[in-house]
């Protein structure tokens, strides 16, 4: 075949490779230094304001963990007239050995506070647009700020209501047992989802939100056991596991919408539930 016509035919294996993999995100957040973010203009108290990114797809208070993202979020703030926003960290006692991002990572090896921060009056931490350096602020005190989610593969089927981080997550709300969830979820070429990561495990709860105990798509033969996932996926996050009487795992969800431990249940338990699968198009 002469080298040319070869050529040719690559061209659209390589086009479909690009599209397939394009990274978006949802509406209303733009791309930035390959995150996806947000500005908030309501003032809210720093609790209202994750929670109100929470409920946002399971985003958080935006993370700026180096100093590249750090100076993006100056400039991304820079077209909007905005002094200070909070950012996804607390500290307290003002020991920066305390401080915890939204996603529960500590510093490590970068922060940014101003001479003197953080205070050991004042937990959450504001960001200056202008100079990007961080400050200490009451976390009652009510502030703009920055939702954060990470940018996801499109999808271009009709089963995805919520597009996570490369995966699709439709829920159900007719309860099914385990084994009828599961069943349900294959028809929409899903599983019973996993959960990997803690940004995962918002996410689920987020999506749950109601108080409840609801199926995930994990089996645990025991409180010390690892959770072998229907999805073959390798890994989990979890605040602890109880085998209650059975080895079909339910996730626990709080009055607040947070994500609390996972039940081993009898798998012939009736609970609405989530699907998961690979975004793709």
């Amino acid at each position: 075949m002469k080298p040319y016509l070869l050529l040719l035919l690559l061209i659209p294996i390589v086009l479909f490779s690009y599209i397939d993999a394009e990274q978006v995100c949802r509406d209303g957040y733009t791309m930035v230094n390959n995150k996806c973010l947000a500005f908030m203009q309501t003032p809210q108290k720093y609790d209202d304001a994750e929670k109100t990114c929470r409920f946002n797809s399971g985003g958080v208070v935006v993370l700026s963990k180096n100093a590249v993202d750090n100076r993006a979020l100056v400039n991304f703030l820079s077209v909007w007239n905005v002094a200070n926003v909070f950012i996804g960290l607390k500290c307290s006692n003002g020991d920066t050995s305390t401080c915890q991002w939204d996603d529960l990572d500590g510093l490590n090896d970068y922060n940014n506070f101003a001479a003197g921060y953080p205070l050991s009056s004042q937990e959450c931490v504001i960001l200056d647009s202008q100079s990007g350096k961080w400050t200490s602020q009451s976390c009652d005190q009510p502030m703009q700020y920055v939702c954060e989610l990470p940018p996801t593969e499109r999808d271009c089927n009709s089963n995805c209501e919520v597009n996570y981080n490369n995966n699709c997550y439709i829920r159900i709300i007719t309860p099914k047992s385990f084994a009828d969830a599961e069943n349900t979820c294959k028809k929409l070429n899903s599983h019973l989802t996993s959960v990997l990561s803690y940004l995962e495990f918002r996410l689920i709860a987020e999506m749950y939100r109601t108080p409840g105990q609801y199926w995930i798509g994990g089996l645990c033969a025991s409180n010390d056991s690892p959770i072998e996932w229907l999805d073959q996926s390798q890994g989990e996050f979890s605040f602890g596991k109880t085998i209650i009487d059975g080895n079909c795992l339910q996730y626990g969800v709080d009055d607040r919408s947070l994500g609390t431990s996972y039940y081993g249940q009898n798998c012939q338990g009736m609970t609405p539930f989530i699907c998961k699968r690979p975004a793709s198009c």
